[in-house]
């Protein structure tokens, strides 16, 4: 009698424990399937730039720090990869829990043979369309710097965290400059990414 009675704890325990602990890790990386390349450290726990090196693919994941034990997947973006002849390739996951602080999370990987050396998320131009042409530097991104986010890239590779509330048409103007500054390619709101200078 104790034995079925063990046995049917057991049938009954495992699925339940299972279901408790999948998608959870001791570290922020081993919830993730690819290969960690970045992470930051965002109001929930971390935000985690990840590859799969077997097919070319690059994604980003929310990772959510349970009582700073344990973590928790919480969601992603994947299977994001260059296009041929594109000068980056971009992936992004939302959120608008948390009253959008840290909730947009977005990831740049740069072609191999690019010349791009820093992106900014951000626009203080006013409404663009690919038709019109525009010139800039990343001086003038610096010179307005409140109107944009910046990161170096590392590796080929760059990840924001974003305020989910601050992300709108405006804001939402990817570009990327080479070391000297010079404005090389940009994604504009809706529209393709494109070379603006080679």
């Amino acid at each position: 009698m104790k034995k079925r009675y063990y046995i049917l704890v057991l049938i009954v325990l495992f699925p339940l424990i299972y279901s408790l602990f999948s998608g959870f890790g001791f570290t922020a990386a081993s919830t993730i399937t690819g290969k960690h390349v970045l992470s930051k450290d965002t109001v929930y726990g971390k935000a985690i730039l990840f590859e799969d090196p077997d097919l070319g693919t690059f994604g980003v994941a929310r990772i959510e720090s349970v009582f700073h034990l344990l973590y928790k997947y919480s969601g992603e973006s994947t299977d994001q990869s260059i296009e041929k002849d594109k000068p980056f390739a971009v992936t992004g996951f939302g959120t608008s829990e948390l009253d959008g602080k840290d909730g947009f999370l977005l990831a740049i990987k740069t072609s191999a043979n690019s010349s791009i050396q820093y992106i900014t998320v951000g626009n203080h131009l006013g409404r663009l369309h690919t038709s019109s042409p525009y010139s800039m530097t990343l001086d003038d991104v610096r010179a307005n710097q409140e109107y944009y986010d910046v990161e170096e890239v590392t590796n080929n590779y760059t990840l924001f965290v974003l305020d989910s509330n601050d992300h709108n048409r405006d804001k939402y103007i990817i570009r990327g400059f080479d070391s000297k500054g010079k404005l090389i390619a940009d994604k504009l709101w809706a529209a393709k990414i494109r070379y603006v200078n080679k």
